[in-house]
């Protein structure tokens, strides 16, 4: 058991209320990218567990997407993946009832998730909640009388899409640098004490306020500006960053997607179109979009300072306007959410934990089969069990059609003998239950249909009437027991078979479920159970067709062996 770790899943991205039976999935369950691939390590995974745990099987589901964006950016990295990670995650949780929180609730974007995903959806703009009450957010706007030390005020946490880069030029071709508060990835003209906690965007704007204040101009580079939701023609909307733009009384533009003034418009808010030319907003094309801002900069850049008082202190409508539009929107969203999951920020949730499965791939020209398990349910299958079904002369004995392997485990060679295309039925039988959710999951994973895992003690609980084409097994092999005991329960289901006791049932019971054609293929160990053993037991009822020794790829000592039978 010292191999397999149990992986707790951190609670800020995996958690559990039992008492309101809600699972909470944040997007950092979902990420994939340059830097974090969350998902690749373990979210996929976590998924399919999570689906095969009939504990949680009445629980609903949430995903707070919050601001990142269903796109190629955002989470430091060019290469997001959250699209085609919730490709993924929709097939794995397409029986379940999942609710995704994001920044948008247009129709478009509400039928575009429903439709791509399965997901119900539920808007919680700017990622804002009440439990978010601090002086940034809560300045109340006042009559302006001193002057600003700088004219702009600009935040990047970091420059790695493109739209970021691009106002680092504008800065430079306009020569805003002495005339701007600003920082882009890990630098900065203020000192990066502000930036000391990273990753708490609330706290990081608590320590910016001083420096708000004493700017005239928030130049918001959004997460992203891509326009649209990936692969597809539905307008992306703001992320969390305009929600503070909003909140603290202050002008800005926004280097952004097409459309997002627009937008903002369309919900009640205000932007400042009377004090300069926002028709930036209109333009599908970034460059175009960022040649109007570079007008609207240098128009604020050639105002004397009084005069940016003046203009301020006009807009004091329009940031009173915004904030109670920002209030109103905040206390009907939370209503919404609140009405079906009334606790979803309230609850006392547990860490989830579980033991994360090992994949095992097989691949046989075209066809390519990701079989999951836990690594003290492999008796050898990936090894010698494969390896000796891969010997020329024990192909020429398999035949196609329906397969049975006994004693199966999570079904190595079962699955070989699907990906090789011999196998149109595939059932795998196993005592152990443990081997169910390997199974399961590796059916899921992999999208089969006619795969059937049945919990049996060899032949007792599979249905009369079937015929097998081939039957294989690599049964436990050892007479007695090991010297010294076993380590785990699993290692003793898999080693040993007292007294034959477990051949004895499938030579007693294999011949009802075959023909004249079917084979029986065993893999053996010369250690335990031997090729004699097997001739006695198997004496009047099956002829040995083939018998062929090797170690098969195994490294141990041991030597195995293959005994192909057919019924007499």
């Amino acid at each position: 058991m010292d191999e397999l770790k149990r992986l707790y899943i951190d609670e800020n991205i995996a958690r559990v209320s039992h008492s309101d039976k809600l699972i909470v999935l944040h997007y950092g369950l979902f990420h994939s990218g340059t830097n974090i691939s969350n998902y690749e390590k373990y979210g996929e995974q976590f998924l399919y567990w999570l689906v095969r745990n009939e504990k949680y099987d009445d629980y609903k589901i949430v995903i707070d997407q919050s601001s990142e964006p269903l796109c190629n950016a955002g989470m430091q990295s060019h290469g997001n993946r959250y699209y085609w990670n919730y490709k993924s995650a929709a097939k794995i949780l397409r029986d379940r009832e999942v609710w995704f929180i994001s920044d948008s609730d247009t129709p478009e974007y509400t039928n575009w998730i429903k439709t791509t995903f399965g997901f119900n959806t539920l808007p919680y703009h700017f990622h804002f909640n009440n439990h978010v009450c601090d002086s940034f957010y809560f300045e109340e706007p006042e009559i302006r009388n001193s002057q600003y030390d700088k004219r702009f005020i600009i935040i990047n946490g970091n420059i790695e899409n493109s739209h970021k880069p691009k106002a680092m030029e504008l800065f430079t071709e306009l020569n805003l640098w002495d005339d701007s508060y600003w920082s882009y990835d890990k630098f900065s003209n203020f000192g990066m004490d502000i930036f000391k906690n990273r990753w708490d965007l609330f706290q990081i704007f608590r320590n910016l306020k001083p420096l708000f204040h004493k700017s005239f101009l928030y130049i918001v580079t959004e997460t992203i500006s891509d326009n649209y939701y990936m692969n597809s023609r539905v307008p992306m909307d703001f992320m969390s960053k305009m929600g503070r733009a909003l909140r603290y009384p202050t002008p800005f533009v926004v280097v952004g997607n097409k459309g997002l003034l627009k937008r903002l418009h369309d919900m009640g808010f205000k932007t400042f179109s009377e004090f300069w030319d926002e028709s930036y907003d209109n333009h599908e094309d970034l460059n175009d979009r960022l040649s109007q801002i570079k007008k609207v900069l240098e128009y604020i850049k050639n105002l004397p300072m009084n005069e940016l008082v003046e203009i301020r202190n006009k807009m004091i409508p329009i940031f009173q306007h915004n904030r109670e539009v920002l209030r109103n929107l905040q206390e009907k969203e939370n209503l919404e959410i609140l009405k079906l999951f009334p606790t979803l920020y309230t609850s006392t949730y547990e860490k989830f934990n579980y033991i994360k499965m090992n994949k095992f791939k097989i691949q046989e020209g075209t066809n390519n089969i990701d079989v999951l398990y836990y690594k003290d349910l492999d008796g050898g299958g990936t090894t010698f069990g494969i390896n000796a079904l891969k010997s020329q002369e024990v192909e020429k004995c398999i035949k196609p059609g329906n397969v049975l392997e006994m004693c199966s485990g999570p079904g190595f060679m079962g699955f070989y003998l699907k990906a090789k295309g011999l196998a149109d039925n595939l059932y795998l039988v196993d005592i152990n239950e443990s081997n169910r959710e390997c199974i399961d999951s590796t059916i899921l994973y992999n999208n089969f249909t006619n795969v059937e895992f049945i919990k049996s003690d060899c032949f007792d609980n599979i249905p009369k009437g079937i015929i097998f084409d081939t039957i294989v097994s690599n049964p436990p092999h050892f007479k007695t027991e090991r010297p010294g005991g076993y380590r785990t329960r699993n290692e003793k289901i898999i080693s040993l078979d007292t007294n034959m006791k477990i051949h004895k049932s499938i030579f007693d019971n294999a011949k009802h479920y075959m023909n004249k054609d079917s084979r029986l293929i065993l893999v053996e160990n010369c250690d335990g159970v031997t090729e004699e053993d097997i001739r006695k037991k198997i004496d009047g009822v099956y002829g040995v067709e083939y018998v062929e020794y090797n170690s098969y790829g195994w490294e141990g000592k041991s030597t195995f062996y293959i005994i192909i039978l057919y019924l007499l």
